[in-house]
């Protein structure tokens, strides 16, 4: 008879819960920081503005573009990096003129 190489040891006791405490449970408690307020809705005329402006632009690259799908990726790609650079710009600015926060 061959003795076994490998011994399977049973880890359920390494990995089970605790039992569980007689006591009710406790409530959760209150958390820690306030909850922000809610942003209040975009006025839906911006809204429209935005999204035809968007979407004038998308159609306009996507038509001259049409044939010439790598120049197009690169453009919507650099439209798309406008406003972050321009927040960034800008948030270097302030910081420049020492507001914060």
């Amino acid at each position: 008879l061959r003795t076994p190489l490998v011994t399977v040891v049973s880890t359920t006791s390494l990995f089970s819960a605790p039992p569980a405490p007689s006591s009710p449970p406790q409530p959760p408690p209150p958390p820690s920081a306030p909850t922000p307020p809610e942003e209040p809705p975009i006025n839906p005329l911006i809204f429209l503005i935005n999204k035809t402006l968007i979407d004038t632009v998308y159609v306009l690259i996507s038509t001259l573009y049409r044939t010439r799908p790598y120049a197009r990726f690169y453009v919507l790609e650099t439209v798309a990096r406008v406003p972050y650079f321009a927040y960034l710009s800008l948030l270097h600015l302030r910081e420049t003129f020492g507001e914060r926060g």
